[in-house]
C-alpha cells in the first residue's frame, strides 16, 4: 500500500519521509505530503540529538504520541516556522537493507492550543503505518 493511501487511513494531516543525512548527524525531510512542503521539503535539518523523530531514528524504535505539544522531548522548531502545533505523531523508523536511513512520520495537527485536540492514533494506526514503512522505496 502506498504510504499516501495509510495516511488518509489513519486520518493524519500529514506525512513526511525524514532521510539521514551522509554525516550522520541530521534528519533532513525528503518527502511531505502536506500543502507547506515545499516551505521545509530538502531545507530543515532535524538534528539527531533533539525532538521525538531523532530519537526514534537513534533508537530503531517506533512512537506513538499523542500528546505531542506537552511532551517535554519534543523540539518545536519546525512547529514554530510553520505556525502549526503537533498534536499527535506517528514515527517509524525506515531501514534499508538492514541500516536505518531515516524515519517516517505522520502527525495531526492542531492552529492553536485552544483548539481541541483530534482523535488519537491508535494502535492499530501504528501497525499500518509499521507496514507502509516496511515496503517504502527511497523517494
Amino acid at each position: 500500500m502506498k504510504l499516501a493511501a495509510v495516511l488518509a487511513e489513519v486520518a493524519a494531516d500529514e506525512g513526511t519521509v525524514w532521510q539521514l543525512d551522509e554525516a550522520g548527524e541530521a534528519l533532513i525531510p525528503v518527502w511531505n505530503s502536506g500543502r507547506r512542503a515545499s516551505e521545509f521539503v530538502g531545507k530543515h535539518r532535524q538534528p539527531l540529538n533533539a525532538g521525538l523523530i531523532s530519537l526514534v531514528c537513534v533508537t530503531g524504535q517506533a512512537l506513538c504520541e499523542n500528546s505531542v505539544y506537552r511532551h517535554v522531548g519534543q523540539d518545536s522548531t519546525l512547529d514554530r516556522t510553520l505556525g502549526v502545533l503537533t498534536c499527535a505523531m506517528i514515527v517509524v523508523p525506515w531501514l534499508r537493507e538492514g541500516e536505518i536511513r531515516g524515519v517516517v512520520s505522520c502527525v495531526k495537527l492542531k492552529s492553536s492550543p485552544e483548539a481541541p485536540d483530534p482523535a488519537p492514533f491508535t494502535a492499530g494506526d501504528l501497525a499500518r503505518v509499521v507496514e507502509a514503512v516496511r515496503h517504502l522505496d527511497a523517494p
